[in-house]
């Protein structure tokens, strides 16, 4: 929490340098450099390393190039176009694939069943139960192992078309694109074992990796739904849901969401900065800390260690 609330005060303190730099909110696309016009209306010269492409409302922006990279061809030069105007697009094919795992994961939980009940047959706690129950692990490593192809293609794609990279883009590569699943994985690990949402761990997580705040808030936000829908399933096959109280909280939770998200917008929009995502992860996660020790102390302060750490059947 310290430390993204730290990043907070920094990226809002930039924000402030830019504005009174720049004296107006910037509008332009992040990554580009607006090309002057002459008065015939056709570009300047341009050296070796610069690009033209044609942006928003016809406006020449210069891409930046790299050092001792080559003019683009005209094939190139239009498949990075393409690739910059997907890049502006919803994913639908990785959305398929989230979805496709997702429903994966869910079929396997529901397979398995509760201790009571399993429409396969398995008996729980027996060795068909923990296989189906592990299955969830090489089922969703396999689409990990997808996505990381796709990420690797993508790369050399805009390496080789000299993709105008902003500071927020994550670099990825072999080595980045294992370590920081990995990481991510653990985060939700320990966010499972605390009972907190991962949305809490992976934003200031992202925010750490140099994700952009928005991103990070919107990433966190879509991940949320897809591992709250699945313990949900989980929660509700073991007869562990209260329906009453999980429809109230379902919707108290859609409303102030729902607030909050139109209330952060607008002030993201009048202020013109970024800033206030930060200030709000780095705020939940200090509220969420100090609610975790305060609940667990006030459920087991009258309670042993052995009393604690007391365990029971899974199928019971």
């Amino acid at each position: 929490a310290w430390r993204t609330l730290t990043k907070g005060v920094k990226l809002w303190n930039e924000e402030t340098e830019q504005q009174e730099r720049a004296g107006i909110e910037m509008t332009r696309p992040a990554g580009y450099a607006p090309v002057q016009q002459t008065p015939t209306g056709t570009p300047p010269a341009r050296g070796p390393q610069q690009q033209l492409l044609l942006g928003p409302n016809g406006v020449m922006y210069q891409v930046p190039g790299r050092e001792g990279s080559p003019m683009l061809a005209p094939d190139d030069q239009e498949e990075l176009e393409d690739l910059l105007e997907d890049e502006a697009t919803t994913p639908w094919k990785k959305v398929g694939l989230i979805i496709l795992c997702f429903l994966g994961c869910i079929a396997l939980t529901l397979a398995k069943g509760s201790g009571s009940y399993s429409p396969i047959g398995v008996t729980c706690g027996s060795l068909p139960f923990w296989l189906v129950s592990l299955a969830s692990i090489p089922w969703v490593i396999a689409f990990a192992a997808i996505f990381r192809c796709m990420l690797l293609d993508s790369t050399d794609d805009k390496a080789r078309l000299n993709y105008p990279f902003v500071d927020t883009d994550i670099e990825w590569n072999e080595d980045t694109t294992v370590r920081y699943p990995m990481v991510c994985t653990i985060a939700g690990l320990f966010a499972g074992l605390f009972g907190v949402g991962g949305g809490i761990v992976k934003g200031p997580l992202m925010l750490e990796m140099g994700v952009a705040p928005a991103v990070a808030s919107a990433t966190a936000a879509t991940m949320i739904l897809f591992t709250t829908s699945a313990a949900t399933v989980s929660f509700s096959v073991f007869g562990l849901l209260d329906w009453d109280y999980g429809g109230i909280l379902f919707v108290l939770g859609f409303v102030c969401t729902m607030i909050g998200q139109i209330g952060l917008n607008a002030c993201m929009k009048s202020m013109g900065r970024e800033s206030p995502i930060v200030f709000s992860i780095g705020l939940v996660v200090l509220i969420s800390a100090f609610l975790v020790a305060a609940g667990t102390w006030l459920g087991h302060k009258n309670e042993t260690f052995g009393q604690m750490m007391k365990t029971e059947s899974l199928c019971a």
